[in-house]
């Protein structure tokens, strides 16, 4: 995550231990290069046995299947199907210059979904799931407040499970934690939240910063931008990577900067990564799960055995549980 001190308005908060220092083979399937924070390396261990109290990591074989994030399936459907507003371009950014255009002008506020601390994951799962956009919960201390202290997305699920699974262990807490989820134990966020290993933590933006701020932020390796009322830390919404590119092309028409770039070949934009990370389709599920929390990326290709991109997973489809049960199994399914 990029370090925006220099900016007053912007409240970046970050782990001291996060690294900057992006891998040379790894790259996101954003639009944005985000930042790749290495993380420990350990052996994948086998699937561990559950107990016949139903547990977390087995409930999630409930829930819907795939759902495709904006850095898969969600990319490709906007480039080959853009929406199309009725009413055609929002009036109300016709003639203006899209820098100076306000960030609380493009969020919804009916995206913002809150948790407290004493939930627990399968609650805050359920939550996240259910909700959809922007695929995140917002994590506060307690119902009183509208204050996000953190936030809970796909990447965390995905370090809940490996964790679970015995096959990451953050530090030495991690072992106890996945001994007492595979009982069946609810196991509050508060309890787990900071042994999942190195996250993306909240950064935040006013209300009336601009979009130049915010796409400073989201194109440096952000994900999603907290916005606040100004003035106080109360939640408004939440920008997107998704939700700025989604502005950018409904609106394109009303900024003439941005229409001439629709009409450019990526080659000449010089956009896009050479390295790519993939992985095969025969490999199993809990492999490209587990490459994508260890390289802090969001995507991966997959390829068949003559290195032909026949799809795409994303770290939402944790949701694809049957790796707790039933591992391996292959990363195409």
């Amino acid at each position: 995550m990029a370090d925006h001190r220099s900016d007053s308005k912007t409240q970046n908060h970050r782990p001291q231990n996060l690294s900057t220092t992006l891998p040379s083979t790894a790259v996101s399937s954003t639009l944005s290069t985000p930042v790749q924070t290495p993380r420990k390396d350990s052996s994948v261990a086998a699937s561990p046995s559950v107990s016949h109290r139903s547990s977390f990591a087995e409930n999630l074989r409930n829930s819907p299947r795939r759902h495709p994030s904006f850095s898969g399936q969600t990319l490709t459907d906007l480039l080959m199907n853009p929406p199309v507003k009725m009413e055609g371009r929002d009036a109300r950014f016709q003639g203006r210059d899209w820098r100076n255009i306000a960030v609380s002008e493009i969020i919804d506020p009916a995206e913002t979904r809150f948790v407290e601390l004493d939930t627990s994951i399968e609650d805050t799962t359920k939550l996240l799931i259910k909700g959809g956009a922007p695929n995140v919960v917002l994590i506060r201390e307690s119902r009183k407040t509208k204050t996000a202290i953190g936030t809970f997305g796909y990447d965390d699920l995905n370090a809940y499970l490996l964790l679970v699974l015995g096959m990451s262990q953050p530090d030495e807490l991690a072992a106890k934690l996945a001994a007492r989820a595979r009982t069946g134990e609810k196991l509050p966020l508060k309890d787990v939240k900071d042994h999942l290993g190195p996250t993306e933590e909240p950064t935040f933006l006013p209300q009336s910063a601009n979009l130049t701020q915010a796409m400073e932020l989201l194109g440096s390796g952000t994900h999603r931008i907290v916005i606040c009322k100004d003035g106080t830390s109360e939640t408004l919404g939440i920008l997107t990577q998704l939700r700025l590119v989604r502005f950018f092309w409904e609106n394109h028409q009303s900024f003439s900067a941005t229409e001439r770039l629709y009409g450019a070949h990526l080659k000449d934009l010089d956009v896009g990564a050479k390295d790519v990370l993939a992985i095969n389709g025969d490999k199993p599920l809990s492999d490209a799960l587990r490459l994508m929390h260890d390289q802090s990326i969001t995507s991966l290709p997959v390829l068949d055995n003559h290195n032909n991109v026949v799809g795409n997973i994303s770290h939402v489809d944790v949701r694809v549980s049957h790796l707790t049960t039933s591992l391996p199994i292959p990363a195409h399914h």
